[in-house]
């Protein structure tokens, strides 16, 4: 017997050759020989043969029967079927259907015919093995609106999928894959008191400016340019495709066709695949930074609030009745190299009885911008300024901190003052914040203060300043306080766009005095709105651990330096709270930020809090709003500080991976049975070398070599590997 059944996703023919088995199942020869068993359900059509034939005349006779009827089911016009049955009932059997059509009393080969073009072709009928249901007019319709769409979609896949490995081919080598294995971090942060020093992520040349990118996908590329590729009609909707998977990943409801336009273009479907590809076809560049664009945060002002920033400026009014002239005062800023908001100053009164009055002003902003304003609002979207090697993104518009917010060497400022009489001890014997108006005397960078000091020792006139400093550093040491003073290495782009790194020094003169300045007027701050009882985001840091190993007093300055890289990893956790909590790492009982109310928003809430508190007003913050503020702000700036951080990882790897086969010195700073873990201090990059001899033991310098490094882009971790190759 002749029969048909459903395989493969279409009608085949087969011979039954004899029965199998308790359930009755059928021995069957199926088209090209191959033989099977099959339940007898599923045959749809069966035919008697007159005659038997044997070995390779019966597969001749499937093989015929089965093309015979392939060529015929070619010729069927369903849609003219499907006009001559209006009116009829929709559900027909199929040797009527095939009387109909054919004109004649059904034959097999005529019915098998007709069952395959239904099925093959699923718009005018619905098909079902026993019997085939005509659609009406809507549905027809319907099915042909989603067969045009599969279609499109089917184009883009395959038209987009060539495209791209096309693109790929091109690119391949002009552009280096990058790839994959996670180590240590260098980085570019602030000091764990969030004070301002010369550590702290900021602009170093003033030629790099905001770029005014609305989002990670404009402007120019940094390498590879546009693809050659010709370019597909569907390339937007590829293109659209891709970028939504490499930003949402599987959340991007077309997740599931740009995976499949990857895997035809041989890459991976998943976000780096989309990486790979956008980058080959000239959508977005090698460096894109796509960590940014994922962050969520705006990087563009809106025209609204670049309007009410123009508007501030332009009625801006120094509001001299209200503020304590201290114009006359002899005032400094030290800040980064190439800095354009100048938030914070110093000054320093030596009163007859030699007793020391300490100035420090901080840039006014809660002033002028008022709390819930549309300026405000987009800094607190922000909550930061983004620093990165590329670039900055500000928090709050650059025509208010670069003219009336900053205290500009020149140009009398408002600013917003604490007042401080200083025992011979350092102790705070009383202290003030007011509303001020100030004028700038001298404007240096670190570098130029350090250089001031160390040339003119005593006679020059930022040396009051640092003895106070290092009183005040002194007397935070008796206290407990602890700091780590490592150097910080830091990357940024030069005029061609390539990475450099430096290095900077966090323990020179003119750092510690600016750190300890801000640290001072942080730990005043949070006195004065824990004695009023007032909402204050307090930051805390628990205890460290006890250090494993200190070196001996004469040790060199290379050993004391792996021992403090080892001491790292034991520092006190630190957070922020409502509650006034210890400042371990500090030696305080109770400490805040507000020195940098143009950089974090923060900074700005309690800078308010602080002005509300010396007017006489109400406070600007209840427990409750500032509670919510400080949380969302700690996780956005963590967010942020993990960004600048694994931006500088990534343009040092970068910087790095052109240097391949170089010697570079590291210092050991711990062991753990063969590992050990290696500083190199020239870019204080930390690493872990699985094989060290014994005798490197930390504070021993070695050599290596550098054998590959590639940084990390989304999931595909980052290669840095290196070649111990003796101690020095």
């Amino acid at each position: 017997m002749l029969i048909e059944f459903m395989e493969g996703g279409g009608l085949v023919c087969g011979f039954v050759k004899d029965t199998a088995g308790a359930r009755g199942r059928l021995v069957v020869l199926m088209e090209g020989g191959k033989t099977i068993t099959l339940a007898p359900a599923r045959i749809i059509t069966q035919t008697k043969l007159s005659g038997r034939s044997e070995g390779a005349s019966l597969e001749e006779l499937v093989e015929k029967t089965s093309e015979k009827r392939r060529k015929l089911a070619l010729e069927v016009d369903l849609e003219s079927l499907w006009e001559s049955l209006e009116g009829e009932e929709p559900k027909l059997g199929y040797e009527l259907l095939a009387s109909l059509y054919f004109g004649r009393e059904a034959e097999a080969d005529a019915v098998s015919a007709l069952i395959r073009a239904i099925h093959a072709d699923g718009l005018w009928f619905e098909f079902s093995p026993e019997s085939a249901r005509r659609r009406d007019a809507e549905e027809v319709e319907k099915v042909r609106t989603i067969r045009i769409r599969e279609a499109a979609k089917k184009a883009v896949k395959e038209k987009g999928a060539a495209w791209i490995a096309a693109a790929l081919e091109e690119s391949e080598a002009e552009t280096k894959d990058i790839g994959a294995s996670e180590i240590g971090a260098g980085s570019a942060e602030e000091n764990e008191f969030g004070a301002k020093g010369p550590g702290e992520p900021g602009e170093s040349d003033p030629a790099q400016r905001v770029s005014g990118r609305s989002s990670a996908f404009e402007g120019p590329l940094r390498a590879g340019g546009k693809s050659g590729a010709p370019k597909p009609a569907e390339a937007e909707a590829v293109i659209s495709g891709l970028k939504g998977l490499l930003m949402s990943g599987d959340d991007f409801k077309e997740a599931g066709q740009a995976k499949e336009i990857l895997r035809l273009s041989g890459l991976s479907p998943d976000a780096y695949g989309a990486f790979r590809a956008l980058r080959a076809v000239g959508e977005i560049s090698q460096d894109e930074h796509v960590e940014l664009a994922r962050l969520g945060r705006p990087l563009d002002f809106s025209p609204a609030v670049l309007k009410e920033a123009e508007l501030l400026v332009s009625g801006f009014d120094l509001g001299i009745e209200s503020r304590l002239d201290l114009s006359g005062l002899f005032t400094v800023t030290v800040d980064a190299p190439g800095a354009r908001e100048f938030d914070d100053a110093m000054s320093l009164e030596t009163l007859p009885d030699g007793k020391k009055i300490v100035w420090l002003h901080i840039a006014d902003p809660a002033a002028l911008v008022l709390k819930g304003a549309p300026v405000d609002a987009a800094a607190a979207a922000r909550a930061a300024t983004v620093y990165l090697p590329e670039t900055r993104y500000p928090m709050l518009p650059e025509v208010l901190t670069e003219s009336v917010m900053s205290l500009v060497k020149g140009e009398t400022r408002p600013a917003f003052s604490l007042k401080v009489e200083l025992s011979p001890s350092g102790e705070p014997e009383a202290f003030s914040f007011y509303p001020s108006l100030v004028s700038v005397d001298l404007q240096l960078s670190f570098s130029e203060a350090e250089e001031r000091l160390s040339s003119e020792g005593e006679k020059s006139a930022l040396a009051p300043l640092l003895s106070v400093a290092r009183v005040l550093s002194s007397r935070r040491s008796a206290l407990g306080g602890q700091s780590l003073k490592l150097p910080r290495g830091n990357v940024r782009l030069d005029s061609q766009g390539l990475p450099e790194a430096f290095l900077v020094d966090v323990e020179s003169s003119a750092g510690l005095m600016v750190e300890e300045m801000m640290i001072l007027a942080n730990h005043l701050a949070a006195r004065t709105l824990k004695d009023a009882g007032w909402p204050c985001p307090y930051r805390y840091q628990e205890k460290s651990l006890p250090r494993q190993w200190a070196p001996p007093p004469e040790a060199s300055a290379r050993v004391r330096l792996a021992a403090d890289l080892a001491a790292r990893r034991l520092v006190g956790r630190g957070g922020v709270t409502l509650e006034p909590s210890p400042h371990h790492g500090g030696g305080l009982g109770a400490y805040t930020s507000f020195t940098s109310p143009m950089r974090r928003y923060l900074d700005l809430a309690v800078a308010r809090q602080l002005r509300a508190l010396s007017s006489g007003g109400p406070p600007a913050y209840d427990h409750e709003s500032m509670m919510s503020l400080a949380m969302d702000f700690e996780a956005d700036y963590k967010a942020i500080r993990r960004l600048q951080n694994n931006r500088q990882r990534y343009w040092l790897l970068r910087l790095l991976a052109g240097k391949i086969g170089e010697r570079f010195v590291g210092l050991v700073f711990e062991r753990r049975g063969r590992k050990g873990k290696v500083c190199l201090t020239e870019y204080m990059l930390e690493l872990e070398l699985p094989s060290l001899p014994s005798e490197a033991e930390p504070g021993t310098d070695v050599l290596l070599r550098l054998l590959f490094a590639e940084p990390q882009i989304l999931d595909r971790k980052e290669t840095l590997i290196f070649e111990f190759l003796q101690i020095l």
